[in-house]
């Protein structure tokens, strides 16, 4: 009965502890697609947001059939 009751309270942990890392992992994939979208149209706060509420695959696909902006307004390098 002890070994059954810490072996549930371990598995618990584990798990825990596996969804903090997919949810890094996750952030870190979107802020990455919010990145790729500096010199679009949209810019980074909108590529990085809406691959947080869709998917990321979703902003990579909506980055990549996004308009660039114009010359002019484009930060300078």
């Amino acid at each position: 009965m002890l070994t059954q009751m810490f072996d549930s309270q371990l598995l618990a942990v584990v798990f825990l502890h596996d969804y903090r890392i997919m949810a890094a992992v996750y952030f870190v994939v979107c802020f990455m697609v919010g990145l790729g979208g500096l010199d679009r149209r949209v810019g980074f706060w909108g590529h990085f947001l809406l691959a947080l509420i869709m998917t990321p695959i979703v902003g990579v696909v909506v980055l990549c059939t996004s308009e660039p902006k114009p010359k002019a307004i484009r930060r300078k390098e």
